[in-house]
């Protein structure tokens, strides 16, 4: 996972907003109705949040496909069945793959998750996680303690950020990465090789960033 900006919200999310977030909250909060699926207006502005999130999903990193579990969705960062009265708000959207929005589903753990478009610099996946190198696997930061080792490591068990073909994948990814670093000069010529990988329509790119730190302090860039 890495920080992502989503940028100001597109034209008309507030029309939706002000027009259909009380039904949501009738329902959820006060039991009124039923639940209002038929108007699922997010999937307006689905492509603006694909293209602010570079065709890929927030969570898992991979890049969208036209079918299958990486077909694109708009995920509700905090779920619709608890925070009803923020179904239309664009900060509270994800671009997430079918798949990392099944498993998160309405979960939503006491210290709640990473969120990828965090404001708070703080805040956000690369305070959070780093990369086992041996395993493919996205770990909570060792540094971390308390409250912010339970969220990351939350977010990475309720999402199934560890879930083998993702480990395969960002694994594979390194093992070129490291055997493209190898082929080319030292300097320039690495740091090119790390550009290449690092672009931001590229998979794994947050994986990339915390394995290619550990690289350099390793000396082989």
């Amino acid at each position: 996972m890495r920080w992502v900006d989503r940028g100001l919200a597109p034209s008309g999310v507030a029309y939706y907003a002000r027009t259909y977030t009380y039904l949501w909250v009738q329902h959820f909060q006060q039991g009124i109705g039923g639940r209002p699926d038929q108007h699922n207006y997010w999937t307006v502005f689905a492509s603006d949040l694909r293209e602010q999130f570079h065709q890929k999903c927030g969570y898992c990193e991979r890049s969208f496909e036209s079918t299958g579990e990486l077909q694109s969705s708009v995920d509700h960062f905090q779920p619709r069945s608890r925070f009803p009265h923020l179904v239309y708000e664009w900060g509270n959207w994800v671009s997430s793959c079918q798949r990392c929005n099944f498993t998160k589903d309405d979960q939503w753990p006491d210290t709640g998750y990473v969120d990828p478009c965090a404001s708070d610099w703080l805040e956000r996946p690369e305070e959070y996680f780093d990369y086992a190198p041996t395993t493919g696997e996205i770990i909570a930061k060792p540094s971390l303690a308390g409250d912010g080792s339970r969220k990351a490591q939350s977010t990475i068990d309720d999402i199934g950020l560890n879930e083998t073909r993702l480990r395969e994948s960002r694994f594979r990814l390194m093992s070129a990465l490291v055997q493209d670093l190898l082929l080319a000069a030292p300097g320039q010529d690495r740091e090119a090789v790390v550009s290449r990988y690092q672009e931001p329509d590229q998979p794994h790119v947050g994986a990339i960033a915390m394995f290619v730190e550990q690289l350099r302090r390793a000396g082989m860039i």
